[in-house]
């Protein structure tokens, strides 16, 4: 169970795209599936399995949140590091800000080295990002919701016809595209200059996307890794017409994606 502020503030903020910064042909493909502008937030109701139904005049939209990380630790553990870097970050930040002073002399020394070993460990994160274990992990958080897809279907079907009922999946996902490069057909492509980018999707993505096929759609709503911001990118995906989605949109989709390596951050800066 997610906090509901925060769930809130994630369809609130993916909505707030489509409306207002979606290209025109995402935005009319989206609102064929799910008429933002029918639904205001005094439709919005509380709910568990899935957390948010949507109604309309004929249609309930039944939508299960979560939250996926592109920089998991590991599918064992699977702390998100985005996370844990902005709490820890705060934490340095309110140890040694002083309100008048701001950072004392006195505190420089050891502010520099906790910072530094703030930015290693983060460093160490991206030098051993594994594409394979990063996928096994999202299918996994993938199929823990997916499986409670009767639930879903069977609550949201309460004084409604079964048929009016449409199910989907809106994913927080957290990510950030620079210093990522994405193969397709054995040739790099390098998203270095461009941090709002939209995130390079894969075909392994995409397909555990369309073995999802009793969802009528999933919403990829993308944030900037750790950090408090408006959405980047809002995608609209059926899992029964996939290419649909893919073309409607303009989606390129890539083979495999990686971090670069440390040793080769500078020169890409400096190009």
């Amino acid at each position: 169970m997610g906090n509901k502020q925060d769930e809130n503030n994630c369809l609130m903020k993916t909505f707030d795209y489509v409306n207002n910064k979606a290209s025109k042909m995402s935005k009319k493909y989206f609102i064929s599936i799910l008429p933002v502008k029918d639904l205001s937030v005094e439709d919005f109701v509380a709910s568990e399995r899935p957390d948010f139904v949507l109604k309309s005049a004929e249609q309930c939209y039944g939508i299960e949140h979560f939250m996926v990380d592109f920089c998991y630790d590991g599918i064992n553990n699977n702390q998100s590091q985005s996370r844990l870097s902005r709490k820890r970050l705060w934490e340095i930040y309110n140890k040694f800000h002083d309100e008048k002073e701001g950072l004392k002399n006195e505190d420089v020394e050891s502010a520099r080295q906790e910072i530094e070993e703030f930015i290693n460990h983060n460093t160490n994160i991206s030098n051993d990002f594994d594409y394979s274990k990063y996928i096994e992990g999202l299918k996994k958080t993938f199929d823990k919701h997916y499986k409670r897809i009767n639930d879903y279907i069977h609550n949201c079907s309460n004084n409604i016809d079964s048929d009016n009922v449409k199910i989907g999946f809106l994913i927080e996902f957290h990510c950030d595209t620079f210093l990522l490069y994405a193969l397709l057909n054995g040739v790099k492509v390098y998203f270095n200059n461009s941090q709002n980018m939209q995130f390079p999707l894969t075909k392994d993505i995409i397909n555990i996307f369309k073995s999802a096929n009793k969802l009528d759609f999933i919403i990829l709503s993308q944030f900037s890794e750790g950090v408090e911001s408006e959405a980047n990118s809002v995608l609209m995906f059926e899992p029964n017409n996939m290419n649909k989605s893919i073309d409607k949109q303009r989606v390129k989709i890539y083979d495999q994606i990686d971090y670069c390596k440390v040793e080769k951050v500078l020169d890409l800066l400096i190009q």
